[in-house]
């Protein structure tokens, strides 16, 4: 008889091919070596998912709706992504390569670099940042300058070094100082007698 009851507080091996158990609590580790509601007990706990311990998981899963609270390390491919290699993240420091096609707009709220030869809308911006007048910054341009926008406007100053249209502006302005002193002292003279 005691082979057909489940005692209480002891070690027991339960053997047979169908045991009913209904409202039964667990109080420490159980080991099933067979199938339970037709599932092999031992393959499923070999590869479950569980939700509190750290777990190395292999092959080919499919996971729905996950919120991972820590860490999750992946060393292959999610969705077809290398996660470590091929996603842009929002924060921190990263090395973009390759050809990137952004349909919107991006803010670029700190410090860009791209070596010579990549370009942002087929401009290179290491050459644009080396000879480009960019608005409010003061700005030294050298060399052979051709502006061809009909509505330049300079609200400050500027300095001409070299010509203008084959005129050297700092000659003239020369010239017209001395020009203008020599017209006001005629001004000022008093007329003949």
């Amino acid at each position: 008889m005691p082979n057909d009851f489940v005692i209480q507080n002891v070690t027991q091996t339960l053997t047979g091919s169908l045991n009913t158990f209904t409202s039964v609590t667990f109080l420490d580790d159980t080991t099933v070596t067979n199938y339970v509601d037709t599932v092999l007990f031992d393959s499923t706990v070999a590869n479950r998912v569980t939700l509190s311990t750290p777990q190395t998981i292999t092959g080919t899963w499919s996971i729905g709706n996950v919120t991972a609270f820590d860490d999750v390390i992946v060393h292959g491919l999610v969705n077809t992504f290398n996660l470590s290699t091929d996603v842009v993240l929002t924060y921190g420091d990263q090395d973009v390569r390759g050809y990137k096609n952004f349909s919107l707009d991006v803010d670029v709220l700190g410090d860009m670099y791209t070596d010579y030869y990549g370009n942002i809308s087929y401009l290179n911006p290491v050459y644009y940042a080396a000879h480009a007048v960019r608005e409010d910054v003061p700005t030294n341009i050298s060399g052979y300058t051709y502006f061809t926008s009909s509505g330049l406007t300079f609200t400050g100053n500027i300095t001409v070094t070299g010509y203008v249209l084959g005129v050297d502006l700092s000659e003239m302005l020369s010239n017209f100082g001395s020009n203008m002193e020599r017209i006001e002292s005629d001004l000022i003279q008093e007329p003949p007698e």
